[in-house]
């Protein structure tokens, strides 16, 4: 019997990896120590991780290309290639140490840290503030009031 078949394939997207065409692209999360120091990354492919160097003074966003590691090109031989963007992440937590040796740093690179309060600490500075205000103001009325 005679006449066309049509097949739709739809590709699942991945956690990691994002396609376009025969090339990939993913992010790598490096610390902020490796970014500026330098030294070995590891890298997701498709087969697995790759051990790759960045160089002293990496910046975020920053792009490196691995030439053929990419998805197998359909037509033709050859791989296309990944894109591996880098994520440069700061510690929302320090422990007082670290906190210190960065303020050293920060000295050391002559660095202005802005050491104003945050809003919400003023806030509540000024709550309490305004409550010890008002509860000397009463306990002198009360005084005054005994002293009749």
């Amino acid at each position: 019997m005679p006449g066309d078949l049509y097949i739709n394939i739809r590709v699942k997207s991945h956690p990691k990896f994002e396609r376009r065409g025969t090339d990939i692209f993913c992010e790598v999360p490096i610390s902020f120590i490796k970014a500026i120091l330098g030294g070995e990354i590891k890298i997701p492919t498709l087969e697995g991780d790759v051990q790759h160097v960045i160089s002293e003074g990496t910046q975020p966003g920053e792009i490196i290309k691995l030439k053929g590691k990419g998805v197998p090109k359909i037509r033709g031989t050859g791989r296309g290639d990944l894109y591996a963007k880098l994520k440069v992440e700061i510690p929302k937590n320090l422990n007082s140490k670290q906190r210190e040796l960065l303020k050293k740093l920060a000295d050391e690179f002559g660095e202005d840290i802005d050491k104003r309060r945050p809003l919400r600490i003023k806030l509540k500075i000024c709550l309490v503030r305004h409550v010890l205000i008002h509860a000397f103001l009463h306990i002198i009325k009360i005084d005054k009031i005994q002293l009749l």
